[in-house]
């Protein structure tokens, strides 16, 4: 069975750049299976936040760090981000919870850009979900 997952993360702000009363934009989290006939399951990550391509490319390159070491921090950011989704400070940046399941193997590009959309989250929504010692 293959299955396509699309981890859609966009803000609806981000379409029409503005701000209101002061807060920032909010970020959607939404998940959708598209099925074909195959053995295999692949998955494919797709971010709608602007900037995030341009962010991507002036990382690493994806084999820089092992699968598992974006999976470790993939299973820990996810969890921050649903802890603020269900009650944390700024809750309107998180307004979809995350479904991860650490023993999927999403394979590596999909942890690298997953990993990657954290990182570019914190950075442009000056947030700290984890803290790495920066």
């Amino acid at each position: 069975m293959k299955a396509l997952l699309f981890l859609s993360i966009f803000s609806l702000c981000g379409i029409l750049p503005l701000t209101l009363a002061g807060q920032t934009k909010p970020v959607d989290l939404v998940a959708a299976p598209d099925t074909a006939v195959e053995e295999e399951t692949e998955y494919e990550l797709i971010v709608l936040e602007p900037g995030y391509e341009a962010y991507l490319v002036t990382q690493f390159p994806m084999e820089y760090y092992s699968e598992n070491y974006y999976k470790t921090w993939n299973q820990q950011y996810v969890t921050e981000w649903n802890i603020r989704f269900l009650s944390g400070p700024r809750r309107e940046l998180f307004e979809n919870e995350i479904y991860y399941d650490p023993m999927t193997n999403y394979g590596l590009e999909l942890e690298y850009r997953l990993y990657h959309f954290f990182r570019f989250f914190e950075d442009k929504y000056n947030i700290t979900l984890l803290y790495r010692g920066r």
